[in-house]
């Protein structure tokens, strides 16, 4: 209640991966004992071709449910995004969108798994961001030579959110973290070279807004 440190709890990725989420820190969510347990996902970007800034490849998720101790509940190759969704009066269910990106045409499944606990609070959080979702604004001018803004919305309940931009082949060029000071960011472009780019702005551990953009010189 004082706000100090709770618990530490370690959530281990593969070799070559990097955590993506956490969500759903919780008791008794995923079963009714006295543990905390949470659900996380991670990435890996796997090279098939190329060199340098000319690789090409994609992407490989997984994602863990584990305790406070470390044990797995359950292991969810593919799974990157998770969500909850009332299925009944008194019932919800997890929803976990799982990909393949190693094929052609690539795979996409979900996984929907029971649950024990209340989960009420959480699915009106969801609610509320997908409210923004849909008020997200699309970033200008595109194409861009300068400067482009990113327009974003936080929903009321965070105070900040995330800002990522990423080449085609989907590397991480910039991060950002934004808060409701302002409701854009005017992101520089002059260390960008001509081609496309994606942003994504991410908050609550949700992907709020998703586009590309074009950089000419």
């Amino acid at each position: 209640m004082d706000h100090s440190l709770y618990k530490i709890i370690n959530c281990p990725v593969p070799p070559n991966n990097y955590l993506y989420d956490i969500k759903f820190v919780s008791e008794n969510l995923f079963n009714t004992d006295d543990k905390i347990e949470l659900f996380y996902s991670y990435y890996e970007w796997v090279t098939t071709t190329g060199t340098g800034s000319t690789t090409s490849g994609y992407y490989r998720y997984g994602a863990k449910i584990i305790d406070e101790t470390g044990t797995v509940l359950n292991d969810i190759p593919g799974g990157l995004f998770a969500y909850l969704f009332k299925t009944a009066e008194n019932q919800s269910k997890l929803f976990v969108y799982c990909y393949d990106n190693s094929v052609t045409p690539y795979k996409i499944w979900t996984n929907i798994y029971k649950l024990s606990g209340d989960t009420s609070t959480i699915i009106i959080f969801q609610e509320n961001q997908l409210k923004n979702m849909m008020a997200a604004e699309t970033a200008y001018p595109n194409p861009a030579i300068n400067n482009i803004t990113i327009p974003y919305s936080i929903p009321e309940n965070l105070s900040t959110a995330t800002i990522k931009t990423y080449n085609m082949n989907g590397i991480m060029i910039e991060s950002f973290i934004v808060d409701k000071t302002f409701n854009h960011l005017i992101l520089d472009l002059s260390h960008y070279l001509p081609g496309s780019y994606t942003y994504q702005i991410e908050a609550g551990g949700m992907l709020i807004k998703s586009d590309i953009f074009e950089v000419i010189k």
